[in-house]
């Protein structure tokens, strides 16, 4: 009786035991830029679809500018920006490490292209020669790119002043409508405009950047890159797998639910849902968030940059890559 009393209690102990209380969840900032494209990456995660026990992720949507100073500031734990403007950083004493690249590698198709109006005489970049060529931003990576594939395909004089070509800064929107009015002989369209162009037949393309790039780089070029601090990411490596774990498993639920994801934001954007059902077709597969392929773009077009004078000195990218985000 003595020894069933006993066991009566102690189990009676177990139950009415005070239940530990979870372990808190690490917090990390994510800053990246504001756009339709980006919200289909991370739909998942707000939707609560793609979820963490062991991370609370906040997401922050910046414009570009705000977007670089959070950067160069190291004012959020994660960060997108350009991944022209790492050697840079680096330059300046910034230490950084890519986390996640595969969100930044440009499709083959028109991405970084030169556009005419359908029944314009030009026919080739090189009728283009001293010309005005309407961009959406002097100092954009797109632009960059652009620079680079011509001077290095062709030999151009790149240079903003005084170069081959007349590099025009306009608005996005107003591009179109400056080669209607013949105020421009030719022009980079984004996003939505490229997808509108491929439509209708309106404007056709007589260069493409990123074909050239991708062909001399032998891989896929890498535009936006998402990277973090060694010291930060020091104090809970474990957190930062788990962030990209959450975003590798956001974009993959983006790719394959893309009616749902493309249909939402387009409601919340007043993009139209086929062009950001194209965008998700476009995107590239990934084993892990950096591979080989990525560190040889970025080192090629880092290395062609500096050939040409965008950039004052350059560094190997394979040093700057966090070791995990190579692995599955």
């Amino acid at each position: 009786m003595k020894r069933l009393l006993i066991a009566l209690m102690a189990t009676l102990g177990v139950f009415c035991a005070p239940s530990l209380p979870a372990a808190a969840k690490t917090k990390l900032s994510f800053a990246f830029v504001t756009d339709p494209t980006h919200e289909m990456y991370v739909y998942a995660l707000r939707q609560g679809a793609v979820t963490s026990d062991k991370v609370e992720l906040e997401l922050v949507t910046l414009a570009i500018p705000a977007l670089v100073q959070g950067f160069l500031g190291r004012q959020y734990d994660i960060v997108e920006t350009s991944m022209i403007s790492i050697p840079r950083a680096v330059e300046r004493g910034l230490n950084v490490r890519l986390l996640f690249t595969a969100l930044g590698r440009l499709s083959p198709g028109p991405t970084l292209d030169i556009w005419v109006k359908r029944d314009s005489p030009v026919q080739s970049i090189l009728d283009l020669k001293g010309k005005k060529i309407a961009v959406f931003g002097l100092g954009s990576t797109a632009l960059s790119m652009i620079r680079v594939a011509l001077a290095k395909e062709h030999g151009f004089n790149v240079e903003l002043q005084g170069g081959d070509f007349q590099f025009v800064e306009l608005p996005t929107v107003i591009i179109p409508t400056a080669m209607e009015r013949g105020e421009t002989e030719a022009g980079c369209l984004l996003y939505a405009q490229v997808f509108e162009a491929q439509k209708t037949g309106k404007y056709r393309s007589i260069y493409s950047g990123v074909t050239e790039l991708n062909k001399r780089a032998g891989a896929r070029m890498v535009l936006p890159v998402i990277v973090g601090y060694p010291d930060k990411i020091a104090k809970d490596e474990e957190a930062y797998r788990e962030f990209n774990r959450l975003l590798a498993a956001s974009v993959r639920y983006a790719v394959e639910h893309s009616d749902e994801v493309a249909g939402a934001v387009a409601k919340s954007s007043s993009v139209p849902v086929d062009f950001l059902q194209n965008v998700l077709k476009g995107i590239a597969s990934f084993k892990t968030p950096v591979e080989e392929d990525d560190i040889k773009a970025l080192d090629y077009f880092w290395g062609a940059a500096k050939d040409v004078g965008l950039l004052k000195t350059t560094v190997p990218a394979r040093p700057l890559v966090w070791v995990p985000a190579m692995q599955p």
